[in-house]
């Protein structure tokens, strides 16, 4: 992985995402769009999900107000559902984090509603069986791949504040 971004440098990174229409790549952090995690971090993931909602998303949504970019996030976000076993995984955690911070009251906009659950769990659950044999980002260290990450996420939001994505 490469160097850790400023603040500053992940919410240029947003707006050049949501000017060139790549929220989608900014999301997986592909095609130039790719978040470090801090060295310190143990996890092994594309970009870093919390950084790039906080620093990023919500900064950005914050210098304008506009709810376009919430649908373009909510479009971009149903995209990867649709996607790859690994891109359905990239959904997941990009939703655990909204939801958290919705949660928490860090959230400048809510999206995280039943009808984004219910794409996000009727993609989960179509791609289960390949989600379980998915050794790739933090899967590798799972006896049932990426789903056994999703799993232990359920476990640690279900703990904090009693309910689940899934």
């Amino acid at each position: 992985m490469g160097k850790e971004l400023s603040n500053k440098e992940i919410l240029s990174m947003t707006q050049k995402a949501f000017q060139n229409n790549e929220v989608f790549n900014l999301l997986q952090g592909s095609n130039g769009y790719e978040c470090p995690l801090c060295k310190f971090v143990p996890a092994y993931v594309p970009t870093d999900f919390g950084r790039v909602i906080s620093e990023g998303i919500y900064k950005y949504y914050q210098s304008y107000n506009s709810d376009d970019y919430v649908k373009i996030l909510a479009d971009s976000i149903i995209r990867l559902m649709n996607g790859s076993p690994v891109q359905v995984w990239i959904a997941y955690h990009i939703c655990w984090s909204l939801y958290y911070n919705e949660n928490n009251g860090a959230a400048p906009f809510h999206i995280v509603d039943n009808i984004l659950l219910s794409n996000l769990r009727d993609s989960i659950n179509k791609n289960k069986e390949a989600l379980k044999i998915c050794k790739e980002w933090q899967g590798w260290q799972q006896k049932e791949g990426l789903w056994g990450d999703i799993e232990a996420s359920e476990y640690g939001l279900k703990s904090k504040f009693g309910v689940c994505l899934l």
